[in-house]
């Protein structure tokens, strides 16, 4: 009988309040700071200082490297470390409002435009995206820079700045609300900032550069743009910032002119001009207003500072020039594994090991000095250091009759500790040295028997030793590693011994006679931590690779893999049964994964690792595809299978109409697909049309580019269809418009395709000229009655 074992999922995550991998952002009310939490975005109220809600989709694996937000608010984009982005809202914490894909590497930069319609994304692939959040889909890729996008901002056109300052009529010396009158602006032009020194302008309707700045001499960091009240009307100022600060006069009224004289309207045109002068010129010394001191990762403009612990700390930005700096501590924390919280927190050294004392009342703590900290849980205080080694302590264990510990240190031994208690000081514990081991080399890890019979000691030297507890005479030498064993455990029934190298190997040893039972290359970089599950020869083991793995030691078989963290895996901990482990990363989160009632089989598993690899396959072939249209759109597990339901759907459609035209000229009784019955779906155009609508939005251009051409003209037939009866216009506009896009030179190349394109012209025309009307219809009936509204009123509309 093929064996079956139970499923591990993940469970909460808990421990991070704000990653260093992107910028915070605060709401319009400057209440809320959003703040990114590795794959998670948490919503903190700063008076309460608790989280008020968790942005998570639990499709994302990748951390968050970007956040921006709309002017009004109400909507936040979040760039991902895989290339996606989502869009949220305050109402919606579980659902994204949009998901776009169009990056092949983390996105960097974000920005909206004034009305929070047109986001624009920068990212590490070197290339721009502009998106449209209404109709969620991409719009433009702009191609220019030669290294990763830092910063992002629109700017409105010299015409639109001088028709504002003409409406305002007002002293500008004395307006104090001129930049929030330049954000109320339409943005005709997007400045960019990147990593190779230069700052570019993009006409946003032709996506051309017309200009580049180099007064940068290293990467450009940030950017942003204002109006000074000295200033002409249709001159910005911009301030840039890399290792140095730069402030540029920007002219947009002469961005406007090359606009008219340039005549490339390539999204990856060369600019007209590089220069530091000219329509930008640089002021040589700018004013020094605030300075921070601190290890700072971000500053945004909303006064949340990031630092690069896991804290959120909020400061009122005044202008001078002293700060505080935020002093570094050690802290040792106590958590609830079942609601995450944090219960205690408590000052310590620099900790390398720390073990629970039988009772849960006190805590000790291995130091990287050599001192040994014990810790009353309940005071939440140091009560006691002792100075046990002269060099860091690698490894505490506990005894298994739970009467003492074992230390190990760099200083080559391992030293013997019993629980006691200090009448005199109201039964507090403390730890008495009974006796010592002393050896050859640093010990890195200690292990002691369930039986209490065998300790089993790991040295620099690559090699692990097995001595009698008791008598500490030695027993085995276990040697076959490369590198360092840095972690080991003994199985419940004092069998088995495994161990994890530094050269990414496993080794499962038989503790009668030492000999290596089986060597497996488990992970692709130093294996960190390895716990049997108590009653089994399940091992769990950790690396620096950012993976879990799950053994079977008696088949030597790897289980599953259990993916989540962002950075190495440096400890692990299984419940006394295995109902749950727990796993501690760089990332700074701390992970549970609880064991389900799933059943899982290794054949099964092996096949969905192998189907996940042919995904990768297709997804990179489908990008390919992409680049070579030049198209926004970027293929994704979801797209893939978009794509082939509506392959399916086509061949279908294709069937069945085939069948219908053979029963006119039959004229025997027609029975329908019964797929289209089960649906009821009265002809095979509206079973695709139904098809092409269930699919996302943002997914629809990827899911088109799947489908080979061979397909092609049998969609357009359909289009046509769609298009002379009006069905769901803006879906059927935005598919014909995207295959004749993307395969312009083969259906102007083929002259069976003629006829349709006719039809096409004629009906699509007509169904866009009735919507327009009846767009203006409604815009006028809308005007008409504000018209009503302000004559009613004592107060604007």
């Amino acid at each position: 009988m093929v064996k079956a074992y139970l499923r591990y999922v993940p469970g909460r995550t808990f421990g991070v309040v704000a990653s260093t991998g992107a910028n915070l952002v605060a709401d319009v009310t400057g209440r809320l700071a959003i703040a990114p939490a590795l794959q998670d975005v948490i919503v903190w109220d700063c008076k309460k200082a608790e989280p008020v809600m968790t942005w998570r989709d639990d499709e994302n694996k990748a951390e968050v490297t970007c956040i921006a937000r709309t002017r009004q608010g109400n909507h936040f984009a979040v760039g991902y470390n895989d290339g996606s982005i989502r869009v949220w809202t305050m109402r919606s914490s579980t659902t994204p409002h949009v998901i776009f894909r169009g990056h092949k590497g983390a996105v960097t930069a974000l920005a909206f435009d004034s009305a929070g319609t047109t986001l624009a994304s920068g990212s590490a692939d070197t290339e721009i995206v502009l998106w449209d959040i209404v109709g969620e889909a991409g719009k433009a890729r702009l191609k220019g820079h030669k290294d990763q996008i830092t910063s992002l901002v629109f700017v409105p056109s010299g015409a639109a700045l001088q028709q504002r300052a003409e409406s305002l009529d007002v002293d500008r010396k004395h307006d104090r609300q001129l930049h929030r009158h330049l954000a109320d602006l339409p943005p005709a032009h997007l400045l960019s900032a990147s990593k190779d020194t230069t700052i570019k302008a993009w006409d946003l309707a032709t996506n051309a550069c017309v200009e580049t700045v180099v007064t940068h001499r290293s990467e450009v960091w940030a950017m942003t743009v204002t109006q000074m009240w000295q200033d002409p009307p249709e001159t910005l100022t911009l301030v840039s910032a890399g290792e140095e600060i730069k402030v540029h006069k920007v002219n947009a009224a002469h961005l406007d002119q090359i606009l008219s004289t340039t005549t490339s309207t390539t999204t990856d045109a060369q600019p007209p001009s590089a220069s530091a002068d000219g329509d930008v010129a640089m002021l040589d010394e700018p004013t020094r207003a605030i300075t921070f001191h601190g290890d700072l990762k971000k500053v945004s403009s909303q006064r949340a500072v990031s630092l690069r612990f896991s804290a959120c700390h909020r400061y009122l930005v005044a202008a001078t020039t002293s700060s505080r700096r935020v002093p570094g501590t050690n802290l040792v924390k106590v958590w609830n594994v079942r609601t995450g919280t944090c219960i205690r927190s408590m000052e310590s050294g620099y900790s390398l090991s720390v073990a629970f004392v039988p009772g849960g009342k006190y805590l000790l703590v291995g130091t990287k000095s050599g001192q040994l900290q014990i810790f009353s849980i309940a005071t939440s205080s140091l009560v006691e250091t002792i100075d046990a080694h002269e060099g860091a302590i690698w490894s505490i264990y506990l005894t298994p009759d739970k009467t003492g510990f074992v230390t190990g240190s760099a200083d080559k031994q391992v030293k013997f500790w019993d629980f006691a208690l200090i009448k005199e000081e109201a039964n507090r514990l403390t730890a008495i040295h009974t006796r010592t081991l002393k050896l050859s080399d640093e010990v890195l890890s200690v292990v002691i028997s369930p039986n209490q019979q065998l300790l089993a000691v790991s040295l620099l030297d690559a090699t692990v030793k097995v001595f009698h507890y008791d008598s500490l005479k030695f027993s085995l030498s276990l040697y076959g590693h490369k590198l360092p064993v840095l972690c080991m455990d003994i199985s419940s029934d004092n069998t088995l011994i495994v161990t994890g190298s530094a050269d990414k190997n496993l080794k499962v040893w038989g503790l009668d006679f030492g000999d290596c039972h089986r060597s497996l290359f488990a992970h692709s970089d130093s294996i960190m931590a390895v716990k049997f599950v108590w009653g089994t020869h399940y091992v769990f083991s950790c690396s620096k690779d950012r993976s879990i793995k799950y053994w079977d030691m008696d088949k030597f078989e790897n289980i599953t893999t259990l993916q989540g963290h962002l950075s190495e895996v440096w400890a692990l901990a299984v419940a006394k049964h295995g109902s749950f482990i727990l796993s501690g990363s760089h990332d700074r989160s701390l992970r549970v994964w609880e064991k389900t009632d799933e059943q899982l089989f290794l054949v099964e598993e092996r096949e969905r690792e192998m189907d996940e690899a042919a995904d990768e396959t297709l997804l990179e072939a489908a990008n390919d595809a992409a680049d070579g249209a030049d198209d926004v759109a970027q293929a994704t597990a979801e797209s893939l299978k978009a794509g082939e339901r509506i392959l399916e759907a086509l061949e279908l459609a294709k069937d069945e109409r085939e069948r219908i035209a053979e029963h006119k000229l039959s004229g025997e009784p027609f029975t329908p697909n019964i797929i289209l019955q089960a649906m009821n779906m009265p002809d095979p155009e509206t079973y695709v049309l139904s098809t092409i609508e269930k699919i996302r939005s943002a997914d629809l251009e990827a899911a088109l580019l799947v489908i080979p051409f061979s397909w092609i003209p049998l969609l357009l037939e359909l289009t046509n269809h769609w298009a002379e009866r009006e069905w769901n216009l803006a879906v059927t506009c935005r598919v014909l418009f995207f295959l004749l896009k993307v395969h312009h030179h083969q259906i102007t190349a083929s002259r069976a395709l003629r006829p349709s394109l006719v039809n096409l012209q004629a009906h699509v025309r007509k169904a866009l000229e009735r919507q327009r009307d009846v767009i203006g219809r409604n815009m006028a009936a809308f005007r008409y009655l504000k018209r009503e509204k302000e004559l009613l009123s004592t107060t604007t509309f």
